[in-house]
């Protein structure tokens, strides 16, 4: 954390560190589930699932790295130069 408030240009005090080595971090606190967390997932999910690559995606359980399927192509990037 010292060397990230430095790297930033804002040193964090010693009282600070001893707080924040103090601290429990959980990554995680909710369900895998996205439809507990979307309002309308079934339309979403409607929608997404048209390109069978997103789907496997939303069907995935473990993390993991996806190729773009197609949805980026970088186009859009020249496009708005």
């Amino acid at each position: 954390m010292r060397d990230l408030g430095e790297f930033l240009g804002s040193s964090i005090d010693e009282e600070s560190l001893q707080k924040l080595s103090e601290e429990s971090v959980s990554y995680k606190r909710g369900s895998d589930d996205l439809s507990s967390y979307i309002e309308n997932y079934d339309e979403v999910y409607e929608s997404l699932s048209k390109n069978p690559c997103i789907l496997e995606q939303l069907e995935e359980d473990e993390p993991k790295n996806f190729p773009l399927c197609g949805v980026y192509t970088g186009d859009e990037e020249e496009e708005s130069q």
